[in-house]
């Protein structure tokens, strides 16, 4: 390593050589103590600022930003009839039906519940009972025309996409 050293000090007086050897190895001493760039290793706390949920880049994943995906990932489970609210609306959520007895799950008009347009909802019926979705009033729900607005069978999913203010598709495994 090179490094280039002024040979004056502040005041402007000349160094001697066994300051400017003093001086060097000392600035010498403090580079070798720096972290690589390449690879450095961290002590203490370090921080950084947290990424959004959504993020998607190369941003380093504070522990912060891991928390976030884990909840945001849990699974949301509906044990009873519910009205969709924006909950349970997100990339990675999933909003199961978990229970013996049948649930019905009503998509709300606009005016009560405003997902934006082209908002997804991942729906799973993992208990044994009929998971069935309903249109809240004012709202229309799109699907295959052989198809009814409840998931097939135990394990199986669909999903809903708001295509309109009150105008949603429902697709995926259908009775």
């Amino acid at each position: 390593m090179v490094l280039a050293l002024s040979k004056r000090v502040p005041n402007g007086a000349p160094l001697s050589t066994a300051q400017h050897d003093t001086n060097f190895d000392n600035i010498e001493l403090e580079v070798n103590a720096k972290a690589p760039l390449a690879s450095p290793t961290f002590t203490g706390n370090p921080t950084a600022p947290t990424p959004s949920f959504t993020d998607d880049d190369t941003s380093v994943a504070t522990t912060a930003f891991v928390q976030d995906v884990v909840t945001q990932a849990a699974p949301n489970d509906k044990t009873a009839n519910f009205t969709f609210a924006l909950a349970d609306a997100s990339t990675s959520k999933i909003t199961r039906s978990n229970s013996a007895s049948s649930v019905t799950g009503t998509v709300p008009p606009n005016g009560t519940v405003a997902f934006p347009v082209n908002q997804t909802i991942n729906l799973v019926r993992y208990g044994t009972g009929a998971f069935v979705i309903a249109a809240g009033t004012g709202v229309t729900i799109q699907k295959a025309s052989d198809r009814a607005l409840s998931i097939r069978v135990q394990y199986s999913g669909a999903t809903l996409w708001k295509v309109a203010t009150d105008t949603w598709v429902l697709m995926g495994d259908l009775t």
